[in-house]
């Protein structure tokens, strides 16, 4: 408990973690990337592991990127929805 005239202290000033990690530049996709990844997208919402890794290979992306490529449209395609409705 502080004392009077002292400020309490945060629990992540003495944190025993190490050091932050410093946050991953953003992602850019090429055109082709995006185009290819927008026709998935239209004709399937949701991939498989194994779809995922075929486009990932073709596209030279990551399954990861992919993945999260897909997470992030699946959220702008419901907002849309939600926004037309």
């Amino acid at each position: 408990m502080p004392q009077a005239g002292q400020q309490p202290t945060s629990s992540h000033q003495f944190s025993l973690k190490s050091p932050q990690k410093r946050k991953k530049p953003r992602t850019s996709f090429s055109r082709l990337q995006v185009v290819e990844l927008e026709k998935r997208f239209h004709r399937q919402k949701y991939l498989g592991s194994a779809e995922r890794s075929n486009l990932a290979k073709i596209l030279k992306m990551t399954d990861h990127q992919v993945k999260t490529w897909f997470q992030n449209r699946r959220t702008k395609w419901r907002l849309l929805l939600i926004a037309f409705q």
